[in-house]
């Protein structure tokens, strides 16, 4: 479920819970290298700035 593995990147930055935080609850599923995958070739700070 990619769309899964962006929102949980999202949500771990926004938070600023972690990666490693978020995967530590394990209700989800992800690895902690698959969302970490996700963070390096999909969220840049050009993304997740406000407008």
């Amino acid at each position: 479920m990619s769309w899964l593995r962006h929102l949980l990147a999202l949500f771990a930055l926004g938070t600023h819970i972690g990666i490693r935080g978020i995967v530590a609850t394990g209700e989800h599923g992800e690895s902690e290298a698959a969302l970490r995958h996700v963070r390096r070739h999909f969220i840049t700070v050009a993304t997740s700035a406000p407008r």
